[in-house]
Protein backbone atom coordinates (compact mmCIF):
# COMPACT_ATOMS: atom_id res chain seq x y z
CA UNK A 1 0.00 0.00 0.00
CA UNK A 2 2.77 2.27 0.61
CA UNK A 3 3.71 1.62 -2.57
CA UNK A 4 0.62 2.36 -4.45
CA UNK A 5 0.62 5.91 -2.30
CA UNK A 6 4.34 6.70 -3.35
CA UNK A 7 3.39 6.18 -7.11
CA UNK A 8 0.61 8.05 -6.78
CA UNK A 9 2.43 11.28 -4.99
CA UNK A 10 4.99 11.17 -7.90
CA UNK A 11 4.41 13.60 -11.18
CA UNK A 12 3.66 10.49 -13.35
CA UNK A 13 1.38 9.68 -11.00
CA UNK A 14 -0.50 12.95 -10.55
CA UNK A 15 -0.39 13.60 -13.62
CA UNK A 16 -1.85 9.79 -14.45
CA UNK A 17 -4.63 10.36 -11.69
CA UNK A 18 -5.50 13.89 -13.68
CA UNK A 19 -5.99 12.39 -16.39
CA UNK A 20 -8.36 9.69 -15.72
CA UNK A 21 -10.42 11.50 -13.47
CA UNK A 22 -10.81 13.61 -16.53
CA UNK A 23 -11.59 11.31 -18.86
CA UNK A 24 -13.79 9.54 -16.46
CA UNK A 25 -15.42 12.84 -15.36
CA UNK A 26 -15.53 13.76 -19.37
CA UNK A 27 -17.42 10.99 -20.13
CA UNK A 28 -20.06 10.60 -17.25
CA UNK A 29 -20.71 14.21 -18.49
CA UNK A 30 -21.57 13.17 -21.96
CA UNK A 31 -23.73 10.20 -20.87
CA UNK A 32 -25.32 12.38 -18.76
CA UNK A 33 -25.83 15.12 -21.64
CA UNK A 34 -27.44 12.36 -23.90
CA UNK A 35 -29.46 11.08 -21.42
CA UNK A 36 -31.18 14.28 -20.84
CA UNK A 37 -31.60 14.94 -24.75
CA UNK A 38 -32.45 11.85 -25.87
CA UNK A 39 -36.18 10.78 -25.71
CA UNK A 40 -36.76 7.05 -23.81
CA UNK A 41 -36.42 4.29 -26.40
CA UNK A 42 -39.01 1.78 -26.73
CA UNK A 43 -37.09 -1.97 -25.56
CA UNK A 44 -36.52 -3.80 -28.91
CA UNK A 45 -38.36 -6.75 -29.28
CA UNK A 46 -35.30 -9.51 -29.74
CA UNK A 47 -35.86 -13.50 -30.12
CA UNK A 48 -32.66 -15.35 -30.17
CA UNK A 49 -31.59 -18.58 -31.25
CA UNK A 50 -28.37 -21.02 -31.28
CA UNK A 51 -27.52 -24.72 -31.73
CA UNK A 52 -27.08 -27.16 -29.21
CA UNK A 53 -24.12 -29.57 -29.84
CA UNK A 54 -24.58 -31.86 -27.09
CA UNK A 55 -26.62 -34.51 -28.04
CA UNK A 56 -26.09 -33.54 -31.64
CA UNK A 57 -24.82 -37.29 -33.54
CA UNK A 58 -24.60 -38.32 -37.13
CA UNK A 59 -27.06 -41.77 -37.41
CA UNK A 60 -27.31 -44.21 -40.21
CA UNK A 61 -28.64 -42.63 -43.38
CA UNK A 62 -26.46 -39.28 -42.47
CA UNK A 63 -29.92 -38.26 -40.43
CA UNK A 64 -28.46 -35.71 -37.19
CA UNK A 65 -29.84 -34.97 -34.38
CA UNK A 66 -29.54 -31.17 -32.85
CA UNK A 67 -31.05 -29.29 -30.10
CA UNK A 68 -32.33 -25.79 -31.19
CA UNK A 69 -32.82 -23.50 -28.22
CA UNK A 70 -34.95 -20.51 -28.10
CA UNK A 71 -35.35 -17.52 -26.27
CA UNK A 72 -37.18 -14.41 -25.88
CA UNK A 73 -34.12 -11.92 -25.05
CA UNK A 74 -36.19 -8.81 -25.12
CA UNK A 75 -39.52 -7.83 -24.15
CA UNK A 76 -42.81 -9.57 -24.36
CA UNK A 77 -43.21 -11.42 -27.70
CA UNK A 78 -46.32 -12.50 -28.36
CA UNK A 79 -47.23 -15.17 -31.10
CA UNK A 80 -48.83 -12.87 -33.67
CA UNK A 81 -46.53 -10.36 -34.03
CA UNK A 82 -44.92 -12.39 -36.60
CA UNK A 83 -45.50 -11.57 -40.03
CA UNK A 84 -48.63 -13.31 -41.69
CA UNK A 85 -46.42 -14.53 -45.21
CA UNK A 86 -43.49 -15.01 -42.42
CA UNK A 87 -44.33 -16.71 -39.67
CA UNK A 88 -41.59 -18.07 -37.35
CA UNK A 89 -40.73 -21.26 -38.72
CA UNK A 90 -38.12 -24.11 -38.66
CA UNK A 91 -36.07 -24.17 -41.87
CA UNK A 92 -33.76 -26.76 -42.96
CA UNK A 93 -30.58 -26.40 -44.96
CA UNK A 94 -30.16 -26.03 -48.04
CA UNK A 95 -30.96 -29.83 -50.15
CA UNK A 96 -31.63 -31.24 -46.98
CA UNK A 97 -34.79 -32.11 -44.97
CA UNK A 98 -36.45 -32.17 -41.42
CA UNK A 99 -37.40 -35.81 -40.59
CA UNK A 100 -38.81 -35.09 -36.96
CA UNK A 101 -38.90 -32.62 -34.43
CA UNK A 102 -40.09 -32.20 -30.63
CA UNK A 103 -40.57 -30.02 -28.08
CA UNK A 104 -38.25 -30.96 -25.56
CA UNK A 105 -38.57 -28.54 -23.21
CA UNK A 106 -39.85 -25.06 -22.33
CA UNK A 107 -39.39 -23.10 -19.29
CA UNK A 108 -42.89 -21.87 -18.83
CA UNK A 109 -45.78 -24.12 -19.79
CA UNK A 110 -48.10 -21.40 -20.40
CA UNK A 111 -46.31 -20.12 -23.51
CA UNK A 112 -48.48 -23.18 -25.19
CA UNK A 113 -45.01 -23.75 -27.86
CA UNK A 114 -46.72 -26.05 -30.50
CA UNK A 115 -44.87 -26.74 -33.83
CA UNK A 116 -46.55 -27.77 -37.30
CA UNK A 117 -45.72 -29.10 -40.65
CA UNK A 118 -47.74 -30.12 -43.46
CA UNK A 119 -46.40 -34.24 -44.43
CA UNK A 120 -45.97 -32.73 -47.61
CA UNK A 121 -43.83 -29.98 -46.75
CA UNK A 122 -40.64 -32.02 -45.65
CA UNK A 123 -37.90 -28.50 -45.08
CA UNK A 124 -39.82 -26.08 -43.04
CA UNK A 125 -42.16 -26.25 -39.89
CA UNK A 126 -44.26 -23.68 -38.25
CA UNK A 127 -43.44 -22.48 -35.12
CA UNK A 128 -46.65 -21.06 -32.92
CA UNK A 129 -46.63 -19.85 -29.44
CA UNK A 130 -48.82 -17.74 -26.97
CA UNK A 131 -45.98 -15.17 -25.82
CA UNK A 132 -42.61 -15.26 -24.57
CA UNK A 133 -42.01 -13.18 -21.92
CA UNK A 134 -38.02 -11.34 -21.17
CA UNK A 135 -36.01 -14.62 -20.57
CA UNK A 136 -38.62 -17.59 -21.52
CA UNK A 137 -37.42 -19.83 -23.87
CA UNK A 138 -38.07 -23.45 -25.53
CA UNK A 139 -35.59 -26.57 -27.07
CA UNK A 140 -36.43 -28.08 -29.96
CA UNK A 141 -34.92 -31.67 -31.04
CA UNK A 142 -34.61 -31.93 -34.76
CA UNK A 143 -34.15 -34.87 -36.82
CA UNK A 144 -32.52 -33.90 -39.93
CA UNK A 145 -30.19 -34.27 -43.12
CA UNK A 146 -27.47 -32.03 -43.54
CA UNK A 147 -26.21 -28.34 -41.76
CA UNK A 148 -27.52 -27.10 -39.03
CA UNK A 149 -31.51 -26.11 -39.69
CA UNK A 150 -32.27 -21.73 -39.09
CA UNK A 151 -35.09 -20.24 -37.20
CA UNK A 152 -36.00 -17.61 -39.66
CA UNK A 153 -39.38 -15.49 -40.13
CA UNK A 154 -39.82 -11.42 -39.30
CA UNK A 155 -41.41 -9.60 -36.10
CA UNK A 156 -43.21 -6.86 -37.00
CA UNK A 157 -41.40 -3.13 -36.39
CA UNK A 158 -38.37 -5.81 -35.40
CA UNK A 159 -35.66 -7.70 -36.63
CA UNK A 160 -35.83 -10.85 -37.15
CA UNK A 161 -35.21 -14.39 -34.92
CA UNK A 162 -31.09 -13.67 -34.13
CA UNK A 163 -28.78 -16.65 -33.55
CA UNK A 164 -26.60 -15.83 -30.57
CA UNK A 165 -24.11 -18.55 -30.92
CA UNK A 166 -21.95 -16.52 -28.53
CA UNK A 167 -24.06 -16.45 -25.73
CA UNK A 168 -24.52 -20.64 -25.96
CA UNK A 169 -20.44 -20.59 -26.42
CA UNK A 170 -20.08 -18.90 -22.96
CA UNK A 171 -22.96 -21.01 -21.61
CA UNK A 172 -21.54 -24.19 -22.31
CA UNK A 173 -19.22 -25.09 -19.30
CA UNK A 174 -22.78 -24.02 -17.06
CA UNK A 175 -24.84 -26.56 -19.33
CA UNK A 176 -22.69 -29.09 -18.92
CA UNK A 177 -22.36 -28.82 -15.42
CA UNK A 178 -26.35 -29.22 -15.48
CA UNK A 179 -26.12 -31.90 -17.47
CA UNK A 180 -24.27 -33.94 -15.02
CA UNK A 181 -24.86 -32.75 -11.62
CA UNK A 182 -28.25 -30.62 -11.18
CA UNK A 183 -29.53 -27.16 -11.14
CA UNK A 184 -28.60 -26.54 -8.57
CA UNK A 185 -24.88 -28.20 -7.63
CA UNK A 186 -24.18 -26.35 -11.01
CA UNK A 187 -25.59 -22.82 -9.89
CA UNK A 188 -23.00 -23.41 -6.66
CA UNK A 189 -20.46 -24.07 -9.36
CA UNK A 190 -21.42 -20.77 -11.24
CA UNK A 191 -20.65 -18.50 -8.32
CA UNK A 192 -17.73 -19.99 -7.51
CA UNK A 193 -16.20 -19.51 -10.62
CA UNK A 194 -17.51 -16.00 -11.17
CA UNK A 195 -15.81 -15.51 -7.06
CA UNK A 196 -12.40 -16.29 -8.71
CA UNK A 197 -12.01 -14.73 -11.41
CA UNK A 198 -13.68 -11.53 -9.95
CA UNK A 199 -10.67 -11.81 -7.39
CA UNK A 200 -7.84 -12.15 -10.22
CA UNK A 201 -9.43 -9.36 -11.65
CA UNK A 202 -9.21 -7.60 -9.30
CA UNK A 203 -5.66 -8.52 -7.82
CA UNK A 204 -4.17 -7.69 -11.88
CA UNK A 205 -4.41 -4.18 -11.41
CA UNK A 206 -2.52 -3.92 -8.30
CA UNK A 207 0.10 -6.70 -8.75
CA UNK A 208 2.79 -4.49 -9.71
CA UNK A 209 2.82 -2.28 -6.64
CA UNK A 210 2.15 -5.09 -4.25
CA UNK A 211 5.22 -6.53 -5.64
CA UNK A 212 7.47 -3.32 -5.55
CA UNK A 213 8.12 -3.55 -9.49
CA UNK A 214 9.89 -0.37 -10.94
CA UNK A 215 8.26 -0.35 -14.17
CA UNK A 216 8.74 2.45 -16.73
CA UNK A 217 5.62 4.40 -16.24
CA UNK A 218 4.97 3.34 -20.15
CA UNK A 219 5.22 -0.56 -19.07
CA UNK A 220 3.41 0.43 -16.25
CA UNK A 221 0.63 2.50 -18.31
CA UNK A 222 0.44 0.01 -20.86
CA UNK A 223 -0.23 -2.87 -18.24
CA UNK A 224 -3.23 -1.05 -16.63
CA UNK A 225 -4.56 -0.62 -19.44
CA UNK A 226 -4.56 -4.24 -20.42
CA UNK A 227 -5.89 -5.36 -17.00
CA UNK A 228 -8.70 -2.77 -17.81
CA UNK A 229 -9.49 -4.40 -21.01
CA UNK A 230 -9.38 -7.68 -19.77
CA UNK A 231 -11.77 -6.47 -17.02
CA UNK A 232 -13.77 -5.04 -19.46
CA UNK A 233 -13.90 -8.56 -21.60
CA UNK A 234 -14.89 -10.48 -18.43
CA UNK A 235 -17.97 -8.46 -17.52
CA UNK A 236 -18.85 -8.30 -20.95
CA UNK A 237 -18.62 -12.19 -21.25
CA UNK A 238 -20.20 -13.29 -17.88
CA UNK A 239 -21.75 -16.94 -18.21
CA UNK A 240 -25.37 -16.53 -17.99
CA UNK A 241 -27.36 -19.07 -17.33
CA UNK A 242 -31.20 -18.00 -17.88
CA UNK A 243 -32.25 -20.54 -20.32
CA UNK A 244 -29.18 -23.67 -19.74
CA UNK A 245 -31.34 -25.81 -17.62
CA UNK A 246 -33.95 -26.14 -20.86
CA UNK A 247 -31.57 -28.28 -22.79
CA UNK A 248 -32.09 -31.94 -22.47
Amino acid sequence: MDAVLAWLTTPVGVVAVGISGGVVGAVGAAFGVLAFVSPPREPTKKLQWAPCELTTAIQGGGIATTNLVIWNGGPTLHGNEFATLAPLELVASAGAVLDHIAVASVKNPANDVKVRRRTDRMRRARIDFEYLNHGDGFVLTVRHTGGVPQIKGEIVGAAGPERSALQLARSAMHMFSVLMHGRRHAKRELWLRRLSSLSMLVMMPLAPFALSLQWDWRIQVGYEAMCGIAIAFALMTTVRDDWSPLVP
